[in-house]
């Protein structure tokens, strides 16, 4: 359940919204300066971490990944892989 903390600063009030994650913690969900916006804010956030785990399954987050793929290898894909027959190092003792 979203909350609100009030903190009094050297420049006045200021709210903090908290919400609950999806893995159970108690999150900021950040400062403002109205109570009203720090719990809408806060209400938002644990919606989306409630909605977050209804819609998406461990199969097809990583499914919806691999279909959305297109192209060729980034750079980055490209120097991490195994290097090809024609340029892998001659082990001692082959000939």
């Amino acid at each position: 359940m979203a909350y609100v903390i009030e903190r009094a600063s050297r420049a006045g009030t200021r709210y903090v919204g908290v919400y609950r994650a999806a893995n159970g913690k108690y999150k900021s969900a950040g400062t403002y300066d109205s109570h009203e916006r720090a719990y809408e804010v806060a209400e938002d956030e644990e919606r989306h971490a409630r909605g977050f785990l209804e819609e998406t399954s461990t199969v097809t987050s990583s499914t919806a990944s691999m279909r959305t793929t297109s192209g060729p290898p980034s750079l980055l894909a490209r120097s991490n892989a195994p290097l090809s027959p024609a340029f892998a190092p001659v082990s001692a003792g082959m000939t």
